[in-house]
């Protein structure tokens, strides 16, 4: 007999996200670069992690965000980066369209991030995750 009744909100969200576990991390570790070549992953939106054949690994715009996930508010809040930047006050669709395929909390070494724009909430998720790495 099933345990549905058991499952909660907060353990099916646990059990399931990232929707791809650890399985890109432990990729990226285990991967031999050939000398003279890169290992590139993309890593949805327009995140791509780099590992060179010495083994250094660079994580370039990796979104730890979800974009928006209601219709509660029609309005971007003021100050909003896309609001600043296209002059618009209503919510832009901005919706996660690729799943999580990285686990940001099991990365175990990374030589630097970097963001190629500037989003402070974007920012400080990556620093909890990649606390050791350089920021550029």
């Amino acid at each position: 007999m099933s345990k549905v009744k058991s499952i909660t909100r907060e353990s099916w969200i646990l059990s399931t996200f990232p929707e791809w576990g650890s399985w890109l991390n432990e990729e990226i570790e285990q991967e031999q670069v050939a000398p003279g070549t890169f290992a590139m992953w993309w890593l949805g939106c327009t995140g791509i992690w780099l590992k060179s054949e010495g083994g250094t690994n660079v994580c370039v715009d990796f979104w730890c965000g979800t974009g928006k996930q209601s219709h509660g508010n029609p309005l971007m809040k003021q100050g909003h980066q896309m609001q600043r930047m296209a002059g618009v006050k209503k919510l832009q669709p901005n919706l996660r369209t690729t799943p999580f395929v990285l686990d940001p909390f099991a990365i175990r070494q990374v030589d630097a991030v970097l963001a190629t724009h500037e989003s402070q909430r974007s920012y400080r998720r990556q620093r909890r995750c990649c606390c050791d790495a350089e920021l550029c």
